[in-house]
């Protein structure tokens, strides 16, 4: 595994980077490759970010660890 610290994040930590992602228990693993206009790192999603995207998309696809959801049953008539 990979260390993970939780806490408020600078914006010159940001700048700092070598990489940074986002993520939410919907939206996976979004990795940001800029702030305010300028490259995080290389300006490219790096390899901690690449591998916990692959990882979140191999877990979503094993039913295991999903729970369909029948979105028609939620459709206003």
């Amino acid at each position: 595994g990979s260390p993970v610290r939780f806490g408020t994040i600078s914006a010159a930590h940001l700048r700092a980077a070598i990489e940074v992602f986002l993520t939410s228990t919907a939206g996976a693993v979004m990795p940001v490759s800029t702030l305010n206009v300028s490259p995080i790192g290389e300006g490219t999603p790096g390899p901690l970010t690449l591998q916990l995207h692959r990882a979140y998309w191999a877990a979503h696809a094993d039913p295991r660890f999903t729970t369909p959801v029948d979105y028609a049953a939620y459709a206003p008539a």
